[in-house]
């Protein structure tokens, strides 16, 4: 049962894989090498991890525009200062008919989402991989809502989401990212079946939305940039975290919301200067596909490293062949 929970918590999640650079280049494909008596994976291209991360978040994002996207005004940026704010909502909305109850072995009968929450639609695909290779798959249509409960200090807001795929129906817990905008979901266990009544007024419910942009540090490589979601105009939940490649004179390119800035160096490499190139517009769901990419290529050129690093060390300990009188 342990191990089952653990292959469930990975195939939902980014596995660490949630940095990236720009300017993506396929990597070859490095030959198999021996480490520990264990073969290991060839270096795939980003392509192939692209369509991994596919199978693991879906290819829909829940999230559409809602209205114009605001750059800092700054000429100088520290860490932890906001970029880019560009407001979001969801796309579909609705209502839940019946309660959203956990029918798993412990779960008990407990009452996740209560009827009447709003909830919106988005998608997930449930997959399993062994040595590489999927061996199971399930696509989710997935409604999510969240609920205030009670904790030992103080309420915490939790988020699920009811997940069906034809007769099946199952739930799963938001534990990465924001529950508005979730990265990583626990289960899927199985649930009660609900209905879902669209419709758009209930988007009146949903709390203030923002996709932000939040500089960390420009080190010798790359600039950091932290992806997150901002409720109400409150603390900002981290998504994932983008590396941006150094470009020609040294400055890396954020683009976000149809906007282009660039950040440049400084002597402190948590202190940059930036500059406006195209002013932001609003969120755009075409930006998904680049932020994919941005994550594989950072995935690849970590694999690649230490692919390289396993045939050195491979290579250091065969034996030198004796020399010939």
């Amino acid at each position: 049962m342990l191990r089952w929970i653990a292959v469930g918590l990975i195939s939902w999640s980014l596995a660490g894989a949630a940095q990236a650079q720009q300017e993506p280049q396929p990597a070859p494909m490095a030959e198999t090498v021996e480490q520990g008596g264990k073969p290991t994976e060839p270096v795939p291209t980003v392509d192939e991890v692209m369509e991994r991360l596919r199978a693991l978040l879906g290819t829909f994002s829940p999230m559409g525009p809602a209205g114009q996207a605001t750059v800092t005004d700054a000429a100088e940026i520290r860490r932890g200062d906001l970029i880019i704010a560009s407001p979001v909502q969801p796309r579909r909305v609705g209502r839940l008919r019946e309660d959203l109850i956990d029918r798993g072995l412990f779960g008990g009968g407990r009452t996740l989402l209560r009827a009447g929450t709003p909830v919106y639609q988005t998608r997930f695909v449930y997959s399993i991989t062994s040595y590489g290779v999927v061996v199971s798959r399930t696509e989710y249509d997935a409604w999510c809502g969240t609920a205030v409960e009670e904790g030992r200090r103080r309420q915490r807001t939790r988020g699920y989401c009811a997940l069906q795929a034809g007769s099946l129906h199952q739930f799963g817990e938001v534990i990465g990212g924001s529950p508005y905008w979730g990265r990583t979901l626990s289960g899927p266990a199985p649930a009660s079946a609900v209905t879902i009544d669209e419709d758009a007024a209930v988007l009146a419910e949903f709390p203030r939305l923002e996709l932000t942009y939040t500089f960390v540090e420009f080190d010798e490589d790359d600039a950091d940039i932290r992806r997150g979601i901002r409720i109400d105009g409150g603390e900002i939940i981290e998504l994932e975290n983008i590396s941006l490649a150094r470009g020609q004179g040294g400055a890396s390119l954020l683009r976000a919301a149809g906007g282009e800035i660039r950040i440049l160096r400084t002597d402190n490499r948590r202190v940059a200067r930036i500059e406006v190139v195209k002013p932001p517009e609003a969120y755009d769901v075409a930006e998904e596909e680049a932020q994919l990419r941005l994550i594989a290529e950072r995935f690849v050129a970590q694999a690649q490293a230490r692919a390289d690093a396993a045939a050195a060390a491979a290579a250091q300990t065969q034996p030198t062949p004796p020399t010939t009188p």
